[in-house]
């Protein structure tokens, strides 16, 4: 079970990502089990349900999960999990994101997403992440290295005296869908 504070981060995050096109497609609010969200040590899993939208047709007939939108939920899966683990929530910058396929899934089919945060440095974060179907059976890993150095005012924002009144209004902002820009020009 993730932590409440975890929760509300992952939360936050999905539903920044909603507005954006191709986020929104791999993490529609029918994909996610949320009630699946677990925190262990270093590790997130949750349910996950290959949508459609994201398989493509092969010519027998049958529809596969693509790599390009593998490597993307892996991406967006392992921020995620970065996000959470990281005391300063840094969401970093892709640096390297790798894949290997092992078996193909199809739309439809109920996967397991696990993150894991090898090491969190100042500057260099590495994590690695798993799709596994309902069995267990391993159907992809990746790594994923993200450079997080973020600077002195997000580490000043996410500090443990400031970060719950920033969550908080990020929370309103996003319920209340205003933007940034509007809350400090109006």
């Amino acid at each position: 079970m993730a932590t409440k504070t975890s929760g509300r981060i992952f939360d936050m995050v999905v539903s920044y990502l909603a507005g954006d096109s191709f986020s929104s497609m791999l993490t529609p609010p029918s994909s996610m089990d949320r009630s699946t969200l677990a925190e262990v040590g270093n590790e997130l899993s949750i349910d996950y349900t290959v949508p459609p939208a994201l398989c493509r047709e092969s010519k027998d007939g049958s529809s596969h999960f693509t790599v390009s939108a593998t490597l993307a939920l892996l991406d967006d899966f392992s921020s995620y999990a970065l996000m959470m683990q990281d005391r300063n929530h840094r969401p970093g910058v892709s640096v390297t994101l790798n894949t290997e396929i092992i078996r193909k899934c199809q739309a439809g089919d109920k996967i397991k997403l696990v993150s894991r945060c090898d090491k969190i440095g100042k500057s260099i974060a590495f994590c690695s992440m798993e799709l596994r179907g309902v069995d267990g059976e391993l159907l992809a890993r990746g790594k994923h290295i993200k450079y997080v150095k973020m600077g002195f005012l997000w580490d000043l924002l996410t500090s443990a005296f400031f970060f719950p009144i920033v969550l908080t209004i990020m929370e309103y902002m996003m319920k209340s869908k205003k933007s940034i820009y509007l809350m400090f020009y109006y």
